[in-house]
């Protein structure tokens, strides 16, 4: 089945990169922080700005948006995460 597929390739992948090389690891780190929810701080002052607040606003809701999406698929599908897997 697809799942079960792509279950095995992201363990694979998560195996294969997983300490090594340890320059990586530090980028891997970075990008997941960013990605956690704190590059969002950048738009802050897009915000701010009379002239960007529009557009940012949509794109905060947009953001809000994709999030829940993206939550209620995790939820629906129930996939172990591959770093919960190994």
């Amino acid at each position: 089945w697809v799942p079960d597929r792509v279950q095995q390739l992201d363990e694979q992948i998560l195996a294969a990169l997983r300490g090594t090389p340890p320059s990586l690891v530090t980028v891997f780190f970075v990008l997941t922080v960013i990605g956690g929810g704190w590059g969002l701080v950048a738009i802050v002052p897009f915000v701010a700005r009379r002239s960007t607040r529009a557009v940012t606003l949509w794109l905060l809701a947009a953001i809000a948006v994709n999030a829940l999406l993206v939550a209620l698929l995790k939820g629906l599908f129930g996939r172990v995460r591959p770093c919960n897997a190994l």
